[in-house]
């Protein structure tokens, strides 16, 4: 008796669980889990102690033991899928970053197509003023420039600088 004391208490305490789990019909939500129930299945184990069981006894660690094993499989299950949701989120946030990259990259893309068509126009019209209103069309040469700096708005900036400008003189409007 002394030599197994904390194995005699430990079957009590188990023989009291069991009459318990068995008067309610063998309710799961008696079973032992935790530290209890690893002690009580490795008391059990110990020195063909099964044995010494009843069959009640036998079923309630079975069970107990099964329903433990249960749990942990659907948490490895839960787990498995929050990894599985998080890979998915993880691959979704990435192709979205790659598409907003994208989508900026071809709005600046397209952007600059527009400036350059507008370059291209305020430049052309700076060369049809070019003989009629020298002063707007230079005017016109350093804006289509200044929009995009193409070959045409180039081209037309120097063209309209090595022209000859007239010039109006503003002097007093009266005497002096």
């Amino acid at each position: 008796i002394d030599a197994d004391r904390d194995g005699l208490r430990l079957h009590h305490r188990l023989a009291d669980a069991v009459r318990a789990w068995d008067a309610a019909g063998r309710d799961e939500s008696l079973l032992w889990h935790g530290t209890s129930l690893d002690a009580a299945a490795e008391w059990a184990a110990d020195d063909g102690r099964r044995g010494e069981l009843n069959r009640t006894e036998r079923d309630f660690l079975d069970t107990a033991i099964a329903h433990r094993d249960a749990q942990h499989r659907a948490a490895r299950r839960r787990t498995r899928r929050v990894h599985r949701l998080l890979a998915l989120t993880a691959t979704l946030a990435l192709l979205a970053t790659g598409l907003a990259a994208y989508a900026f990259e071809a709005r600046a893309s397209a952007n600059r197509a527009r400036d350059r068509a507008r370059s291209r126009q305020v430049a052309i019209e700076a060369q049809q003023l070019r003989s009629t209103e020298p002063g707007l069309a230079a005017q016109l040469a350093v804006a289509a420039y200044r929009i995009a700096p193409t070959v045409q708005a180039r081209s037309t900036l120097i063209e309209a600088t090595g022209a000859e400008m007239p010039y109006r003189l503003v002097g007093p409007t009266g005497p002096e």
